[in-house]
Protein backbone atom coordinates (compact mmCIF):
# COMPACT_ATOMS: atom_id res chain seq x y z
CA UNK A 1 0.00 0.00 0.00
CA UNK A 2 1.36 3.40 -0.98
CA UNK A 3 0.34 6.71 0.59
CA UNK A 4 0.70 10.19 -0.87
CA UNK A 5 1.22 11.72 2.57
CA UNK A 6 2.30 10.54 6.01
CA UNK A 7 1.96 12.96 8.91
CA UNK A 8 3.20 12.03 12.37
CA UNK A 9 2.74 13.87 15.68
CA UNK A 10 4.47 13.09 19.00
CA UNK A 11 5.84 9.75 17.83
CA UNK A 12 8.13 7.72 20.15
CA UNK A 13 11.85 8.04 19.63
CA UNK A 14 12.28 4.39 18.73
CA UNK A 15 10.15 2.29 16.42
CA UNK A 16 9.31 -1.22 17.70
CA UNK A 17 11.58 -3.86 16.14
CA UNK A 18 8.72 -6.18 15.21
CA UNK A 19 7.22 -3.67 12.78
CA UNK A 20 10.23 -1.61 11.82
CA UNK A 21 10.88 -3.15 8.40
CA UNK A 22 7.27 -2.94 7.20
CA UNK A 23 6.79 0.55 8.63
CA UNK A 24 9.98 1.88 7.06
CA UNK A 25 9.01 0.48 3.67
CA UNK A 26 5.59 2.14 3.88
CA UNK A 27 6.94 5.47 5.12
CA UNK A 28 9.72 5.75 2.57
CA UNK A 29 7.31 4.96 -0.26
CA UNK A 30 5.17 7.98 0.60
CA UNK A 31 5.68 11.04 -1.60
CA UNK A 32 5.41 13.54 1.25
CA UNK A 33 6.36 12.97 4.90
CA UNK A 34 6.24 15.37 7.82
CA UNK A 35 6.79 14.68 11.52
CA UNK A 36 6.22 17.27 14.25
CA UNK A 37 5.84 17.46 18.02
CA UNK A 38 3.44 19.21 20.36
CA UNK A 39 6.20 20.02 22.85
CA UNK A 40 7.13 23.64 23.45
CA UNK A 41 10.68 23.01 22.21
CA UNK A 42 9.27 21.87 18.84
CA UNK A 43 12.20 19.48 18.61
CA UNK A 44 11.60 16.20 16.76
CA UNK A 45 13.72 13.09 17.36
CA UNK A 46 16.53 12.67 14.83
CA UNK A 47 15.09 9.35 13.64
CA UNK A 48 11.89 11.02 12.42
CA UNK A 49 13.81 14.04 11.13
CA UNK A 50 15.73 11.70 8.85
CA UNK A 51 12.46 10.50 7.30
CA UNK A 52 10.96 13.95 6.67
CA UNK A 53 10.55 14.92 3.02
CA UNK A 54 8.51 17.66 1.32
CA UNK A 55 9.13 18.47 -2.35
CA UNK A 56 12.29 16.38 -2.11
CA UNK A 57 13.76 18.46 0.72
CA UNK A 58 14.68 16.89 4.04
CA UNK A 59 14.26 18.26 7.56
CA UNK A 60 17.63 20.00 7.54
CA UNK A 61 16.82 21.98 4.38
CA UNK A 62 13.25 22.72 5.47
CA UNK A 63 14.35 24.00 8.88
CA UNK A 64 17.09 26.25 7.50
CA UNK A 65 16.21 27.87 4.19
CA UNK A 66 19.24 30.17 4.33
CA UNK A 67 19.36 33.99 4.56
CA UNK A 68 16.06 35.43 3.28
CA UNK A 69 15.14 31.92 2.13
CA UNK A 70 17.66 32.05 -0.73
CA UNK A 71 18.71 28.39 -0.47
CA UNK A 72 15.08 27.24 -0.61
CA UNK A 73 14.38 29.43 -3.64
CA UNK A 74 17.46 28.18 -5.49
CA UNK A 75 16.67 24.61 -4.50
CA UNK A 76 13.05 24.85 -5.60
CA UNK A 77 11.52 23.96 -2.24
CA UNK A 78 10.52 27.38 -0.85
CA UNK A 79 6.83 26.36 -0.88
CA UNK A 80 7.69 23.27 1.16
CA UNK A 81 9.50 25.44 3.72
CA UNK A 82 6.39 27.59 4.07
CA UNK A 83 4.15 24.52 4.34
CA UNK A 84 6.23 23.06 7.18
CA UNK A 85 6.35 26.41 8.99
CA UNK A 86 2.60 27.02 8.62
CA UNK A 87 1.64 23.54 9.82
CA UNK A 88 3.87 23.76 12.90
CA UNK A 89 2.64 27.26 13.73
CA UNK A 90 -1.02 26.27 13.42
CA UNK A 91 -0.50 23.12 15.49
CA UNK A 92 1.17 25.03 18.30
CA UNK A 93 -1.72 27.46 18.66
CA UNK A 94 -3.27 24.50 20.51
CA UNK A 95 -6.90 24.73 19.47
CA UNK A 96 -8.97 22.03 17.79
CA UNK A 97 -10.05 24.42 15.02
CA UNK A 98 -6.47 25.29 14.07
CA UNK A 99 -5.27 21.69 14.34
CA UNK A 100 -7.86 20.76 11.71
CA UNK A 101 -6.77 23.73 9.61
CA UNK A 102 -3.15 22.53 9.83
CA UNK A 103 -4.18 19.19 8.34
CA UNK A 104 -6.12 20.91 5.55
CA UNK A 105 -3.11 23.10 4.74
CA UNK A 106 -0.85 20.06 4.53
CA UNK A 107 -3.24 18.06 2.32
CA UNK A 108 -3.93 21.08 0.10
CA UNK A 109 -0.25 21.74 -0.56
CA UNK A 110 1.32 18.27 -0.41
CA UNK A 111 -1.37 16.04 -1.94
CA UNK A 112 -4.02 17.85 -3.98
CA UNK A 113 -5.64 21.31 -3.99
CA UNK A 114 -8.79 21.50 -1.87
CA UNK A 115 -11.53 23.79 -3.24
CA UNK A 116 -12.33 25.15 0.23
CA UNK A 117 -8.68 26.11 0.75
CA UNK A 118 -8.24 27.57 -2.73
CA UNK A 119 -11.18 29.91 -2.10
CA UNK A 120 -9.38 31.32 0.96
CA UNK A 121 -6.33 32.28 -1.10
CA UNK A 122 -7.58 35.10 -3.33
CA UNK A 123 -5.18 36.31 -5.99
CA UNK A 124 -5.44 40.00 -6.92
CA UNK A 125 -5.45 40.67 -10.65
CA UNK A 126 -4.18 43.64 -12.60
CA UNK A 127 -7.81 44.59 -13.16
CA UNK A 128 -8.80 44.41 -9.46
CA UNK A 129 -5.71 46.36 -8.37
CA UNK A 130 -6.15 49.00 -11.05
CA UNK A 131 -9.83 49.42 -10.26
CA UNK A 132 -9.15 49.87 -6.55
CA UNK A 133 -6.40 52.44 -7.16
CA UNK A 134 -8.58 54.39 -9.59
CA UNK A 135 -11.73 54.39 -7.46
CA UNK A 136 -10.05 54.81 -4.07
CA UNK A 137 -7.34 57.39 -4.69
CA UNK A 138 -8.22 59.47 -1.63
CA UNK A 139 -8.36 56.39 0.61
CA UNK A 140 -4.98 55.11 -0.63
CA UNK A 141 -3.45 58.55 -0.12
CA UNK A 142 -4.96 58.90 3.35
CA UNK A 143 -3.77 55.45 4.47
CA UNK A 144 -0.27 55.67 3.01
CA UNK A 145 0.31 59.05 4.65
CA UNK A 146 -1.07 57.92 8.02
CA UNK A 147 1.50 56.26 10.31
CA UNK A 148 -1.19 54.33 12.20
CA UNK A 149 -2.75 52.96 9.01
CA UNK A 150 0.66 51.86 7.74
CA UNK A 151 1.39 50.31 11.14
CA UNK A 152 -1.86 48.33 10.88
CA UNK A 153 -0.95 46.97 7.45
CA UNK A 154 2.62 46.13 8.49
CA UNK A 155 1.44 44.44 11.68
CA UNK A 156 -1.17 42.32 9.86
CA UNK A 157 1.43 41.23 7.30
CA UNK A 158 3.48 39.68 10.12
CA UNK A 159 0.61 37.56 11.47
CA UNK A 160 0.70 33.83 10.92
CA UNK A 161 -1.47 31.96 8.45
CA UNK A 162 -5.19 32.47 9.18
CA UNK A 163 -4.34 34.06 12.54
CA UNK A 164 -7.40 36.27 12.82
CA UNK A 165 -6.76 36.95 16.51
CA UNK A 166 -3.41 38.48 15.61
CA UNK A 167 -4.95 40.52 12.78
CA UNK A 168 -7.66 41.87 15.05
CA UNK A 169 -5.16 42.85 17.74
CA UNK A 170 -3.17 44.73 15.09
CA UNK A 171 -6.27 46.64 14.00
CA UNK A 172 -7.26 47.46 17.57
CA UNK A 173 -3.72 48.52 18.48
CA UNK A 174 -3.43 50.96 15.57
CA UNK A 175 -7.10 51.84 15.13
CA UNK A 176 -7.60 54.68 12.65
CA UNK A 177 -10.30 56.09 10.42
CA UNK A 178 -7.81 55.97 7.54
CA UNK A 179 -7.56 52.18 7.81
CA UNK A 180 -11.34 51.76 8.04
CA UNK A 181 -11.96 53.91 4.96
CA UNK A 182 -9.18 52.15 3.03
CA UNK A 183 -10.71 48.74 3.82
CA UNK A 184 -14.22 49.91 3.00
CA UNK A 185 -13.30 51.36 -0.39
CA UNK A 186 -10.42 49.22 -1.69
CA UNK A 187 -11.36 45.85 -0.21
CA UNK A 188 -15.11 45.87 0.33
CA UNK A 189 -16.37 48.05 -2.53
CA UNK A 190 -13.71 47.44 -5.20
CA UNK A 191 -12.68 43.89 -4.24
CA UNK A 192 -8.96 44.61 -4.39
CA UNK A 193 -8.13 41.01 -3.43
CA UNK A 194 -10.36 39.58 -6.17
CA UNK A 195 -11.94 37.32 -3.58
CA UNK A 196 -14.64 34.89 -4.75
CA UNK A 197 -15.20 33.08 -1.47
CA UNK A 198 -18.69 31.99 -0.39
CA UNK A 199 -20.10 31.03 2.97
CA UNK A 200 -19.32 27.33 3.60
CA UNK A 201 -22.37 25.10 3.04
CA UNK A 202 -21.28 22.64 5.74
CA UNK A 203 -21.72 21.59 8.42
CA UNK A 204 -25.50 21.65 8.13
CA UNK A 205 -26.41 22.43 11.72
CA UNK A 206 -29.89 21.54 12.92
CA UNK A 207 -31.52 24.01 15.33
CA UNK A 208 -33.48 22.74 18.31
CA UNK A 209 -37.17 22.29 17.53
CA UNK A 210 -38.70 21.90 20.99
CA UNK A 211 -38.41 24.13 24.06
CA UNK A 212 -40.18 23.54 27.37
CA UNK A 213 -42.20 20.76 25.83
CA UNK A 214 -43.64 22.82 22.97
CA UNK A 215 -42.57 23.37 19.34
CA UNK A 216 -40.03 26.15 19.01
CA UNK A 217 -41.44 29.36 17.51
CA UNK A 218 -39.71 32.49 16.24
CA UNK A 219 -40.80 34.50 19.27
CA UNK A 220 -39.64 31.85 21.73
CA UNK A 221 -36.28 31.47 19.94
CA UNK A 222 -35.69 35.23 20.07
CA UNK A 223 -36.72 35.19 23.72
CA UNK A 224 -33.98 32.64 24.43
CA UNK A 225 -31.43 34.94 22.79
CA UNK A 226 -32.64 37.95 24.78
CA UNK A 227 -32.12 35.69 27.78
CA UNK A 228 -31.30 37.52 31.01
CA UNK A 229 -31.36 41.04 29.59
CA UNK A 230 -33.49 43.24 31.86
CA UNK A 231 -32.26 46.84 32.15
CA UNK A 232 -34.91 47.70 34.73
CA UNK A 233 -33.30 45.17 37.06
CA UNK A 234 -29.76 46.25 36.15
CA UNK A 235 -29.08 43.31 33.82
CA UNK A 236 -27.41 44.94 30.83
CA UNK A 237 -26.55 41.81 28.89
CA UNK A 238 -28.30 38.64 27.75
CA UNK A 239 -25.53 36.11 28.24
CA UNK A 240 -21.78 35.77 28.81
CA UNK A 241 -19.65 33.37 26.75
CA UNK A 242 -18.43 30.43 28.84
CA UNK A 243 -16.76 28.41 26.07
CA UNK A 244 -16.23 28.55 22.32
CA UNK A 245 -14.52 26.77 19.46
CA UNK A 246 -13.21 29.66 17.36
CA UNK A 247 -9.97 31.21 18.67
CA UNK A 248 -10.51 34.38 16.63
CA UNK A 249 -13.87 35.23 18.15
CA UNK A 250 -15.41 33.77 21.27
CA UNK A 251 -12.08 33.11 22.97
CA UNK A 252 -11.56 36.81 23.64
CA UNK A 253 -12.02 37.60 27.34
CA UNK A 254 -15.30 38.77 28.84
CA UNK A 255 -17.67 38.45 25.92
CA UNK A 256 -20.93 40.05 26.94
CA UNK A 257 -23.71 39.07 24.56
CA UNK A 258 -26.76 41.30 24.11
CA UNK A 259 -29.80 40.66 21.91
CA UNK A 260 -32.66 43.11 21.87
CA UNK A 261 -35.64 44.30 19.83
CA UNK A 262 -34.99 47.52 17.94
CA UNK A 263 -37.14 50.64 18.08
CA UNK A 264 -38.30 50.12 14.49
CA UNK A 265 -40.97 47.50 13.86
CA UNK A 266 -39.76 43.90 13.43
CA UNK A 267 -36.08 44.75 13.98
CA UNK A 268 -33.78 42.61 16.07
CA UNK A 269 -30.16 43.36 16.99
CA UNK A 270 -27.10 41.59 18.34
CA UNK A 271 -24.59 43.68 20.28
CA UNK A 272 -21.50 41.80 21.56
CA UNK A 273 -19.03 43.61 23.81
CA UNK A 274 -15.64 42.07 24.56
CA UNK A 275 -12.23 42.86 25.96
CA UNK A 276 -9.22 42.95 23.63
CA UNK A 277 -5.61 43.29 24.73
CA UNK A 278 -3.64 45.59 22.43
CA UNK A 279 -0.02 44.87 21.52
CA UNK A 280 1.22 47.26 24.20
CA UNK A 281 -0.80 45.45 26.88
CA UNK A 282 -3.58 48.04 27.06
CA UNK A 283 -7.01 46.48 27.50
CA UNK A 284 -9.73 47.93 25.31
CA UNK A 285 -13.47 47.23 25.23
CA UNK A 286 -14.87 46.72 21.75
CA UNK A 287 -18.46 46.34 20.62
CA UNK A 288 -20.31 45.74 17.36
CA UNK A 289 -23.90 46.02 16.14
CA UNK A 290 -25.23 43.16 14.00
CA UNK A 291 -28.52 43.32 12.15
CA UNK A 292 -30.44 40.07 12.70
CA UNK A 293 -32.98 38.65 10.25
CA UNK A 294 -34.91 35.50 11.04
CA UNK A 295 -35.05 32.62 8.59
CA UNK A 296 -38.12 30.52 7.80
CA UNK A 297 -37.06 27.88 10.33
CA UNK A 298 -37.37 29.04 13.97
CA UNK A 299 -33.98 29.11 15.66
CA UNK A 300 -32.10 30.20 12.52
CA UNK A 301 -31.04 33.76 11.67
CA UNK A 302 -28.84 35.70 9.27
CA UNK A 303 -26.50 38.19 10.97
CA UNK A 304 -24.62 40.98 9.18
CA UNK A 305 -22.12 43.55 10.43
CA UNK A 306 -19.57 46.06 9.13
CA UNK A 307 -16.31 45.69 11.04
CA UNK A 308 -13.40 48.00 10.15
CA UNK A 309 -14.85 48.54 6.69
CA UNK A 310 -15.47 44.85 5.90
CA UNK A 311 -18.94 43.26 5.78
CA UNK A 312 -19.35 39.88 7.47
CA UNK A 313 -22.37 37.66 6.82
CA UNK A 314 -23.23 34.85 9.23
CA UNK A 315 -25.86 32.13 9.61
CA UNK A 316 -26.67 31.44 13.27
CA UNK A 317 -28.41 28.43 14.81
CA UNK A 318 -29.89 27.89 18.27
CA UNK A 319 -28.76 24.34 19.01
CA UNK A 320 -30.09 23.96 22.53
CA UNK A 321 -31.14 25.77 25.68
CA UNK A 322 -31.85 24.90 29.27
CA UNK A 323 -35.51 25.31 30.23
CA UNK A 324 -34.46 27.57 33.12
CA UNK A 325 -32.02 29.48 30.87
CA UNK A 326 -28.98 28.33 32.80
CA UNK A 327 -27.24 27.85 29.43
CA UNK A 328 -27.78 27.90 25.69
CA UNK A 329 -25.67 26.66 22.77
CA UNK A 330 -25.30 28.54 19.48
CA UNK A 331 -23.50 27.74 16.24
CA UNK A 332 -22.59 30.07 13.38
CA UNK A 333 -20.91 29.83 10.01
CA UNK A 334 -19.80 33.05 8.35
CA UNK A 335 -17.87 34.73 5.60
CA UNK A 336 -16.15 38.05 5.02
CA UNK A 337 -16.33 37.79 1.25
CA UNK A 338 -14.05 40.66 0.30
CA UNK A 339 -11.40 39.69 2.86
CA UNK A 340 -11.29 36.07 1.64
CA UNK A 341 -12.23 34.67 5.06
CA UNK A 342 -14.66 31.90 5.96
CA UNK A 343 -15.17 30.74 9.53
CA UNK A 344 -17.41 28.88 11.96
CA UNK A 345 -17.88 28.72 15.70
CA UNK A 346 -19.84 27.08 18.48
CA UNK A 347 -20.63 28.86 21.75
CA UNK A 348 -21.83 27.85 25.17
CA UNK A 349 -23.47 30.83 26.88
CA UNK A 350 -24.40 31.19 30.54
CA UNK A 351 -25.60 34.02 32.72
CA UNK A 352 -22.27 34.46 34.54
CA UNK A 353 -19.73 33.05 32.07
CA UNK A 354 -19.10 29.93 34.16
CA UNK A 355 -19.68 26.48 32.68
CA UNK A 356 -22.79 24.73 34.05
CA UNK A 357 -22.49 21.83 36.48
CA UNK A 358 -21.93 18.20 35.38
CA UNK A 359 -25.65 17.50 35.49
CA UNK A 360 -25.98 19.58 32.30
CA UNK A 361 -23.12 17.87 30.40
CA UNK A 362 -25.28 15.35 28.52
CA UNK A 363 -27.75 17.97 27.29
CA UNK A 364 -24.98 20.36 26.23
CA UNK A 365 -23.16 17.55 24.41
CA UNK A 366 -26.37 16.70 22.53
CA UNK A 367 -26.83 20.35 21.55
CA UNK A 368 -23.25 20.67 20.26
CA UNK A 369 -23.73 17.45 18.27
CA UNK A 370 -26.41 19.20 16.20
CA UNK A 371 -23.51 20.95 14.45
CA UNK A 372 -21.50 17.71 14.11
CA UNK A 373 -19.11 18.88 16.81
CA UNK A 374 -17.80 17.47 20.09
CA UNK A 375 -17.36 19.24 23.45
CA UNK A 376 -13.57 18.84 23.32
CA UNK A 377 -13.52 21.17 20.31
CA UNK A 378 -14.51 24.08 22.58
CA UNK A 379 -12.28 25.87 25.05
CA UNK A 380 -13.24 27.80 28.17
CA UNK A 381 -13.29 31.59 27.84
CA UNK A 382 -11.39 33.74 30.31
CA UNK A 383 -13.80 35.71 32.47
CA UNK A 384 -11.79 37.36 35.28
CA UNK A 385 -13.94 38.77 38.09
CA UNK A 386 -12.57 42.30 37.64
CA UNK A 387 -13.96 42.56 34.14
CA UNK A 388 -17.35 44.14 34.76
CA UNK A 389 -19.25 45.56 31.83
CA UNK A 390 -18.38 49.27 31.43
CA UNK A 391 -21.01 51.93 32.04
CA UNK A 392 -22.51 53.28 28.84
CA UNK A 393 -21.85 50.15 26.82
CA UNK A 394 -24.21 49.80 23.91
CA UNK A 395 -23.24 53.04 22.20
CA UNK A 396 -20.82 51.33 19.82
CA UNK A 397 -17.87 53.23 21.27
CA UNK A 398 -14.36 52.05 22.16
CA UNK A 399 -13.90 51.94 25.93
CA UNK A 400 -10.45 51.92 27.49
CA UNK A 401 -10.38 50.06 30.77
CA UNK A 402 -8.39 52.79 32.50
CA UNK A 403 -10.99 55.40 31.56
CA UNK A 404 -13.87 53.21 32.68
CA UNK A 405 -12.28 52.42 36.04
CA UNK A 406 -11.66 56.13 36.58
CA UNK A 407 -15.35 57.00 36.39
Amino acid sequence: MKFDLIFGVDLPAAMPDNCRAVAMETIQAATSRLFITSSASRGVDSFWQSLTSLDGAGEKELADAGPFGIMAVLGGYSEAVKTRSDVIDLWHRRTAEEAVYALLVLIDRAVAPLPAMTAQKPVPTGESIGRAIEKCQDEFRMCFTSPRCLQSLACISQCGLADQSCSYRCIVSYQSEAFTQFSLCALQKQNLLNSQIERPPTPRAQPMDVFRGAPLTHDVAEGVLVGHYNPEMGRRHSWLVAAGSNPAYEQFALQYQLWFNGSAKNTFWYHPTFLVEALDGEKIWRSRDYRVRKKETPGMWDFSVVDNGIISEERWHLLGADEDLQWCVLFYVGVARRAGLAYRGCLVLTRDGEMPGPEHAEAITAAIARADMKPWELEATSNPPAGSLPRGVGCGEIWKVAEVEGR
